[in-house]
């Protein structure tokens, strides 16, 4: 699993959208954050 980090500035953006927008950007990132590539190193 991988950790998604947000600007300050993208937070800020994100606050600007109506909460239905919101609701479906932040499970968006959430579903790439959850994301494996299925290789090893």
């Amino acid at each position: 699993m991988y950790r998604v980090l947000l600007e300050r500035g993208a937070e800020k953006d994100l606050a600007r959208l109506s909460s239905e927008i919101h609701a479906r950007v932040i499970a968006a990132i959430q579903m790439h954050a959850g994301r494996t590539t299925g290789k090893r190193k």
